[in-house]
């Protein structure tokens, strides 16, 4: 019986913290907060499942990346 509990806590707590994450697209943006577009390389738009602490650790670097150009970026919620 224990085994059970401890295997349905388990599986509850898992669940939990998968539901946390999203899905977040993260763009870089030209001087006039416009996104650039896939013609552009490494600059395009990136789209994916995570976190909210991990979408703003990838736009910090993003942004970082962005300074080269003048421009910045930006993760959103999809």
């Amino acid at each position: 019986m224990k085994k059970l509990l401890l295997v349905a806590f388990v599986t509850i707590i898992i669940a939990t913290l998968s539901s946390c994450r999203r899905d977040y697209e993260c763009c870089y943006l030209d001087a006039d907060g416009s996104k650039l577009g896939s013609g552009t390389g490494n600059f395009g738009c990136a789209t994916s499942r995570m976190s909210k602490k991990e979408a703003e650790e990838i736009e910090a670097e993003f942004n970082l990346d962005a300074s080269s150009f003048g421009g910045s970026a930006k993760c959103e919620k999809n």
